[in-house]
């Protein structure tokens, strides 16, 4: 999934002349492309009379339990003829989302009223909405060259809503179809 995300940093610096500066914010945006790095930069806290500004850039993700994280390490501005050495990790990437895997009624209804689905006259009722939801997410899932979609709930209803505009019971079909040929493929 290729969505923009940026990471909170924060930290305190090495020691130089008895005192440290620290220093926190957020990374540039980046894509989350299976390696990708991030910009930190800004301003420490003013110690011992003067501060330092630093820019560096984040070494490639690495993946944890939950999401990712980047360490960094680099030099500040020299200020007062000396600088420090900044060195840590983001925290955890939380702006990655989770795959999703299904809709409740709830969600399809909003998802459909969204897109101007008036329930009262469609030819199709809120469950097959949702069943087609979730079908297109599973087609996203099983391969990324399929999923266009990217997991957002309006792109997703926009093809469940075109395939039921044209077929009424399209899921319907489908999900029978699809048991059929498993049970075809499982014979041969």
């Amino acid at each position: 999934m290729n969505s923009v995300h940026r990471h909170y940093f924060q930290g305190v610096s090495d020691i130089a002349f008895y005192h440290t500066h620290r220093y926190s914010g957020y990374s540039s945006p980046s894509e989350n492309y299976q390696s990708h790095v991030h910009e930190i930069s800004g301003c420490t806290t003013k110690d011992d009379g003067h501060r330092h500004y630093y820019k560096l850039i984040t070494g490639p993700n690495i993946e944890i339990n939950g999401g990712h994280i980047h360490s960094y390490q680099g030099l500040t501005t020299s200020d007062m003829d000396q600088c420090h050495q900044l060195t840590g990790s983001t925290m955890v990437d939380h702006f990655k989302p989770k795959p999703r895997l299904k809709f409740t009624i709830t969600e399809a209804r909003l998802i459909g009223e969204q897109l101007g689905i008036d329930w009262s006259r469609s030819p199709f009722d809120v469950e097959q909405f949702r069943i087609g939801l979730e079908v297109e997410l599973e087609h996203g899932r099983r391969d990324p060259k399929t999923n266009v979609t990217d997991d957002d709930p309006i792109t997703t209803g926009k093809i469940a809503l075109a395939h039921l505009n044209e077929f009424p019971d399209y899921y319907t079909r489908l999900t029978k179809l699809e048991k059929e040929a498993k049970s075809f493929w499982k014979k041969r």
